[in-house]
């Protein structure tokens, strides 16, 4: 099949090491990686050893401002190994830029074939009367939707950043799934089914998603 890359973000759908202390200070990195490493090994059979782990200070040419390259993601994938990429923060005319682990899809998408992205997260999908929506499409975008950002002392934008990006995503002809990752048979299925669980944002959606 085609390869994988994973990101991993601070939420983690409930990872508890994400939510200590305020923002990434609290984060315990080693307890951290040694989690998602189980769980792609258990539920992908992932191979942890087989793990790239890149910050996304590492794929952006020049640190100090620069732009993005995705060249050691594409030299990881064509060594056999698999991306596991984490937000960082970046350093641009002096003043500290988070990157959202939310938001490297979407530059990835815009120098790699990507076919489908996933974002796991503590619910459903996204919800319309307690209920997740199959399909987020132009019927979907006249409902009457409460989507927040995050209210964690963090840089992510919870749900509304997701659905911006997955929206995105669609006009670049890549397919999005947001969907529940605490639990894990479900990812197997979010990343191949026609019909996955969760919420399907379809490709090619740009007469849907504007602006």
């Amino acid at each position: 099949g085609r390869p994988l890359i994973f990101v991993a973000g601070g939420g983690s759908f409930g990872n508890a090491k994400a939510h200590e202390g305020s923002g990434c200070k609290g984060l315990d990195a080693r307890s951290y990686l040694s989690s998602w490493r189980d769980y792609l090994e258990r539920n992908m059979r992932v191979e942890c050893s087989n793990l790239e782990v890149m910050l996304a200070r590492q794929l952006w040419k020049n640190h100090e401002g620069g732009h993005f390259e995705p060249g050691p993601v594409l030299e990881a994938i064509d060594k056999g190994r698999t991306p596991l990429l984490l937000g960082d923060e970046l350093i641009s005319q002096g003043k500290r830029r988070m990157i959202s682990s939310d938001l490297l899809p979407l530059f990835l998408s815009r120098r790699i074939r990507i076919d489908r992205v996933v974002m796991l997260t503590d619910v459903d999908g996204i919800l319309h009367d307690g209920v997740a929506l199959p399909v987020f499409d132009d019927k979907a975008q006249q409902l009457d939707i409460k989507i927040g950002s995050s209210g964690a002392p963090d840089v992510t934008g919870g749900m509304k950043l997701k659905v911006n990006v997955m929206k995105r995503l669609s006009r670049q002809e890549v397919q999005g799934v947001i969907c529940k990752g605490t639990d894990p048979e479900r990812l197997q299925h979010a990343l191949y089914d026609p019909r996955p669980p969760g919420t399907l944002f379809p490709a090619n959606q740009a007469h849907v998603f504007r602006g």
